[in-house]
């Protein structure tokens, strides 16, 4: 998600909370230009991060910011959060992109993904499935493909473990999908059914999507696999279905792809808990 210029003359820098692997995945890019003026973009990130995101984001010139402390749940979510509402709080000039809540983030599915899906399969769809974290992908695909085919199935993958439906919270160790707290976008998300999906089978998805067709996809994407079967059993016969691959294994390789195909990772075997 890019900030829309313009977004203040003086622009300065625009802060974050990112997770693990997932740091890249929010669409900040570490600087942007908004009519001429330079934004430095603040990480707020936390011991979860990898040493290549961290050496990714420090060769795009971003500024990261560490914490340390874990939240009162056991993870570090809400410690993020925390810091970077003290970065806000003590700078003007620093702007909270806060993708848990901007509109922006969805409206920029609904105007660029899913006009491209809209192009790309012009002839209907019966059921989309696609993973959720701070819930603005599925959110702006579904809207604007429901605005075409009314009928639509939505189903929502979130990880085992995870807040955003109701659910108890659990240790989780993939970062990527799944939220230990309820983004306040997902109260006006249009969905009809969730599948939950536990780490060990997250991985187990992901290294089928490579063995069967040369995808080297991160955990969200195996999280989709992963319950894709599990949906496919209620689907009709002929059944359109659209799916996302929304992450790259590059930056999961110690995560997802450190053991065999058949056996999970040693460090998945005692699972951590990443909020």
């Amino acid at each position: 998600m890019v900030l829309r210029p313009p977004v203040e003359p003086m622009l300065a820098q625009a802060a974050e909370s990112l997770p693990g692997p997932a740091v890249l995945r929010s669409g900040v890019a570490a600087e942007q230009e908004f009519d001429g003026h330079r934004a430095l973009h603040t990480c707020v990130l936390d011991p979860n991060t990898s040493a290549t995101n961290l050496a990714i984001l420090d060769s795009l010139g971003a500024d990261l910011d560490m914490v340390w402390e874990r939240d009162a749940g056991g993870g570090y979510l809400e410690t993020r959060l925390a810091r970077v509402r003290e970065l806000v709080a003590r700078d003007p000039a620093v702007v909270w992109v806060n993708q848990y809540a901007n509109d922006l983030c969805w409206q920029a599915h609904y105007e660029q993904t899913a006009a491209e899906i809209l192009t790309q399969v012009p002839h209907g769809l019966d059921v989309l499935v696609a993973a959720v974290s701070t819930t603005a992908t599925l959110q702006g695909i579904a809207r604007r493909l429901r605005g075409r085919w009314p009928a639509l199935r939505v189903v929502a993958v979130d990880a085992f473990g995870s807040v955003i439906f109701g659910g108890p919270s659990a240790p989780r160790r993939l970062p990527g999908h799944g939220s230990s707290r309820v983004p306040e976008l997902a109260a006006t998300l249009e969905h009809d059914d969730v599948v939950h999906v536990r780490d060990e089978e997250a991985v187990a998805g992901c290294h089928a999507l490579l063995r069967s067709e040369g995808i080297l996809a991160g955990a969200s994407s195996g999280a989709v696999v992963s319950a894709l079967r599990s949906v496919a059993p209620s689907l009709p016969a002929g059944a359109r279905v659209l799916t996302l691959f929304a992450d790259r294994g590059e930056r999961y390789m110690d995560l997802v792809y450190a053991g065999t195909a058949d056996a999970r990772p040693a460090d998945l075997r005692e699972p951590v808990d990443i909020r």
